[in-house]
């Protein structure tokens, strides 16, 4: 496991068989202690990342669990550009499921994978950020933290 420290969070890291498999905002309680060189290359991705250096992330990850629906729909937000947004509507609507925004909503709520799936570029119709980790105070800190980010970085 590593821990990545970034205002205005710290990001708990998991690698297995030479892949990510969790990148959370709070602590794992099952983790894997093997010094992985993949935690190492992901590490180095993210500072790139949080520099504004990096615009896409190269190294490998693996979906352990999820259903197919909610797997096709983490797998839709690689194709969310750096810097752009999309809604519920649009992601229901990329993975052929068009009535299923709600449940698009669910499944980035459990998305194993943020910022590296960015389900932080993922909002309202409206345009209002929400929805980010059961719409905690911290958790919307953290998507306008991220989106702010990648704006000012484009």
């Amino acid at each position: 496991m590593l821990t990545f420290k970034i205002e205005p969070t710290t990001i708990y890291i998991n690698a297995e068989h030479n892949a990510i498999t969790t990148l959370s905002f709070t602590p794992l309680k099952k983790h894997s202690t093997n010094d992985n060189s993949i935690l190492t290359e992901f590490s180095n991705e993210l500072t790139l990342y949080f520099n504004g250096n990096l615009k896409s992330f190269k190294t490998p990850f693996l979906i352990k669990n999820g259903t197919q629906f909610q797997k096709k729909v983490w797998l839709s937000l690689k194709e969310i550009p750096y810097g752009e947004t999309r809604t519920y509507q649009d992601i229901a609507n990329m993975v052929g499921s068009p009535k299923a925004y709600q449940a698009v909503g669910q499944a980035l709520r459990l998305n194993p994978l943020p910022i590296l799936l960015p389900c932080h570029r993922v909002i309202k119709k409206s345009g209002e950020v929400s929805g980010f980790f059961g719409a905690s105070s911290d958790g919307l800190t953290i998507k306008k933290y991220l989106l702010d980010l990648e704006k000012k970085n484009l």
